[in-house]
């Protein structure tokens, strides 16, 4: 395992089916994943209106093989036939692969860099992500809603 960063302590506790999905994870995020970056952006929409809008076939090519291996859905508990059964500590190791993303160090202006990817890569601050809507029972990442407004040099980001 030492191809996957882990704490000691957590290692000894992963059932061997949970470490072989997490180094199929790491193989399949790494070999597969990160290089199809360029298809993806190459397959993207290049109308402004559609960009955002458009879904690159390579997306499917990647959920397709991410069956094929085994690694979809690894959420899902083994109380539905389709669930591997991981635990939740097992699960989130295989999240913190799946999830590392390079947006601020790729798409951030400077200024963002020294204000939050800098603090984040010392350890003073954390990422986060969250959501509620005032109109929805629960959070659905599909029905959140945001103004943009530009005031002169500048956007003016206004969720709702």
């Amino acid at each position: 395992m030492a191809s996957v960063l882990m704490p000691s302590i957590i290692e000894d506790k992963l059932r061997p089916h949970a470490k072989e999905t997490l180094e199929a994870v790491k193989r399949f995020v790494e070999e597969e994943c990160i290089p199809a970056d360029t298809v993806f952006e190459a397959q993207l929409s290049t109308h402004p209106d559609q960009r955002s809008k458009s879904m690159p076939p390579i997306l499917e090519d990647l959920k397709q093989r991410a069956r094929q291996l085994g690694l979809w859905n690894l959420w899902m508990h083994s109380h539905l036939e389709e669930g591997p059964g991981l635990t939740n500590v097992e699960y989130t190791l295989m999240c913190e692969i799946m999830g590392r993303s390079l947006t601020l160090a790729k798409y951030g202006n400077e200024q963002q860099k020294m204000e939050w990817l800098r603090p984040f890569m010392d350890g003073k601050v954390r990422s986060a992500y969250v959501m509620t809507e005032p109109t929805v029972a629960a959070s659905d990442a599909e029905s959140l809603a945001l103004e943009m407004r530009r005031e002169g040099n500048e956007y003016i980001l206004n969720g709702v």
